[in-house]
């Protein structure tokens, strides 16, 4: 990745001179003498370089800074021949010191710096939050499926062997409810209304408690009494109950229908037969 800094070289950290000069037209100048070889610059034919390093660091010290820029002076130019920094008794190493000043500073450009910054930013305490929500959400899943089979269980003791459409569309109803109500308890995680009154900043509270309330009620169906749920089923039921009855009403009306045109067959041929005798 590709990061942009700025900072600035104080070039008074080199062995200089200052000086006030004339210009060819009498105007005074101020001038910064830097000698070369005793700041152990390198020459060439067209330039007069200085080594330098650049160490960054991952945080900003006390001033702000992401790094400083330092003069490099090699050993070589200095001792000659093959010798080390070890080498160098404390006088020497004083010397290469004091050749390799610190020159400045460097910051991290700004719009950069802060894309830095998000990209380090610690969303483990996030995705713990978002585990725990999803958890909440597979719980309250297994509750509704939990009840459902004791429903179903209790449906079939009670003489009635098949699932119908009407208890798996309770249920349905009663998941999406329950998942409506988790969908604005996770909202309110997201204000995070309770980390004013609370130090688990880490826990989604909304999510939890709406997930032991649904759990409860779950729990509670349970356990309720399998005459109290028919009752309630028949209560919440009652336009389908009220059109199987008009369908029973129907059937029963084609049959009498059928056992009157029987009847009449019945009585045509046994008087044809009287009257053939």
């Amino acid at each position: 990745m590709t990061r942009d800094y700025y900072g600035s070289i104080n070039l008074e950290t080199l062995i200089h001179v200052k000086k006030t000069i004339t210009d060819k037209d009498g105007n005074e100048v101020k001038v910064l003498i830097i000698p070369i070889e005793e700041n152990g610059l390198i020459q060439g034919e067209k330039s007069i370089n200085a080594n330098i390093r650049v160490r960054t660091i991952d945080e900003v010290d006390k001033y702000g800074n992401n790094g400083f820029i330092s003069k490099q002076v090699p050993i070589k130019k200095i001792f000659g021949g093959d010798i080390t920094y070890a080498d160098l008794s404390q006088e020497d190493k004083d010397k290469m010191n004091k050749l390799s000043p610190i020159l400045g500073n460097i910051r991290l450009y700004e719009r950069q710096a802060a894309n830095n910054e998000i990209a380090h930013l610690d969303f483990e305490p996030l995705k713990i939050q978002l585990y725990i929500v999803f958890i909440c959400w597979v719980i309250i899943l297994f509750a509704v499926a939990i009840d459902f089979h004791f429903g179903v269980k209790k449906s079939q003791k009670n003489g009635q062997p098949y699932i119908h459409s009407y208890g798996i569309r309770k249920s349905g109803q009663k998941l999406a409810q329950y998942f409506t109500v988790m969908i604005f308890m996770f909202f309110l995680d997201v204000i995070n209304p309770f980390w004013v009154y609370s130090d688990l900043e880490s826990l989604p509270l909304c999510s939890i408690i709406g997930c032991a309330v649904w759990v409860w009620t779950e729990r509670k169906s349970v356990m309720e009494k399998f005459d109290d749920k028919i009752r309630s089923d028949f209560s919440d039921n009652s336009k389908d109950l009220l059109h199987t009855l008009d369908d029973i009403r129907a059937e029963m009306k084609n049959v009498t229908s059928d056992l009157a045109d029987i009847r009449e067959n019945s009585q045509r041929m046994k008087k044809t037969e009287d009257e053939s005798h």
